[in-house]
């Protein structure tokens, strides 16, 4: 176990109604789905409880009872590390951010990351990297599968080549002449970046980071040879619960699970 980094905390995501896949969000949160006989919010806490945060903050929200009593009988031994607070059903990122801000503000840094992403990035990769950087923000990006295929074509627009499950690295956007790049929805960022925070922002993310990003004061960590796979319908769960892949390598870490 590393040691805990007192600068840092984690603000781990999990109040979501999860309306894409409520054919089984109508019982249960997202954060609860099981895979490989674990829930999603499971593989985000493993891999917290091994990095150098202090705390995790879990701004509960839709039928987050279930998931704090998951936590107090899953975790009982590490409460500690834990500070659960009820921030609503209805309420958007920005407003559950305020509602934990008191908490949050204990610290000088904390990581921000969703519940319902399956990867095995080692985030202390990433806090270092923010520490060395002197950025108010460090965001994270990952390869991306191409699951419906992809289509190589030459300079003439031929096609010369067809094939599925390739990882992107990144992808040209269309009327620009820059690249862009995946977020995996983990970032490292600044207590002080709260501040100024408006509980009636829509988007969370794109109004902080176009702040910053526009002082200069984002960094950039990209994640590689990692697992990252967000579950955000039906068909990404599938597709999770068949990577053997996937399967072996928690197996590896977690011990024996089944679907």
């Amino acid at each position: 176990m590393n040691k805990n980094n007192k600068s840092f905390c984690a603000v781990l995501l999990c109040g979501g109604l999860g309306t894409r896949i409520n054919s089984i969000t109508k019982t249960i949160p997202k954060p609860m789905i099981k895979v490989f006989n674990k829930p999603l919010i499971f593989y985000s806490i493993e891999a917290l409880l091994r990095s150098k945060v202090s705390k995790i903050i879990l701004p509960l929200g839709y039928k987050g009872q279930i998931i704090e009593n998951y936590v107090r009988k899953k975790y009982k031994k590490n409460l500690n590390r834990f500070v659960l607070i009820k921030t609503g059903k209805n309420t958007s990122i920005s407003q559950r951010i305020i509602k934990v801000k008191s908490e949050i503000k204990k610290y000088k840094s904390f990581l921000l990351l969703n519940s319902d992403t399956i990867f095995n990035f080692k985030l202390n990769k990433l806090i270092e990297k923010h520490i060395k950087s002197k950025k108010k923000i460090t965001v994270s990006a990952s390869i991306m599968k191409t699951s419906w295929g992809t289509f190589e074509y030459n300079k003439k627009n031929e096609i010369v080549k067809f094939s599925k499950n390739n990882y992107l690295q990144n992808y040209k956007l269309i009327n620009s002449n820059i690249n862009g790049i995946r977020n995996s929805g983990i970032a490292a960022i600044e207590t002080e970046c709260l501040d100024n925070l408006n509980n009636k922002e829509k988007d969370f993310e794109l109004n902080l980071y176009s702040k910053f990003i526009n002082k200069k004061q984002v960094g950039l960590y990209i994640f590689n040879n990692i697992f990252w796979e967000p579950v955000e319908t039906l068909s990404d769960l599938n597709m999770v619960k068949n990577n053997l892949k996937l399967k072996n390598f928690f197996k590896k870490n977690y011990g024996k699970f089944t679907n």
